[in-house]
């Protein structure tokens, strides 16, 4: 989901998982247990939306930085 792909809107009726890929474009690609645990980065994710009839608007935000981020671990 997003720009860079071209899917900028989501139908959000039911639950949906919105995962990265880390394949040969992502940034994560090169990294291995070790970066990460040296590393000093955070991802922020921010998800917005707007219910189209009404044009309320609700954000979601969360943060994880290198310490919260289990290697090989899938949730």
């Amino acid at each position: 989901v997003g720009f860079d792909s071209g899917v900028d809107r989501i139908f959000l009726v039911t639950p949906i998982t919105i995962v990265h890929e880390i394949n040969e474009e992502s940034p994560f690609y090169d990294m291995n247990k070790q970066d990460l645990a040296n590393a000093d980065f955070e991802i922020v994710v921010i998800l917005e939306g707007m219910v189209e009839a009404t044009a309320m608007t609700t954000q979601c935000r969360s943060s994880y930085i290198a310490s919260e981020i289990l290697w090989g671990h899938r949730f």
